[in-house]
């Protein structure tokens, strides 16, 4: 029984090793650049960086969502 125990905190320790090690790729999944149909792509320079944006025309007042 003892060993039973030993091995599952084993197994946890590991898995929780493996999730810190590897929690940037976890947490980013890169999407393909695309541009659908009815929508724009926009490049916005940032400090030596390019943030890519897609725009989407809609009847409406205008709203800007960011993450």
């Amino acid at each position: 029984m003892l060993t039973f125990i030993a091995l599952a905190v084993l197994v946890y320790l590991g898995l929780c090793a493996a999730l810190f090690f590897f929690q940037r790729s976890l947490i980013y999944f890169p999407q393909p650049r695309s541009s659908p149909a009815g929508t724009t792509l926009a490049t916005l320079p940032v400090e030596g960086r390019q943030v890519f944006a897609t725009v989407r025309a809609r009847q409406g007042p205008d709203a800007l969502l960011y993450f």
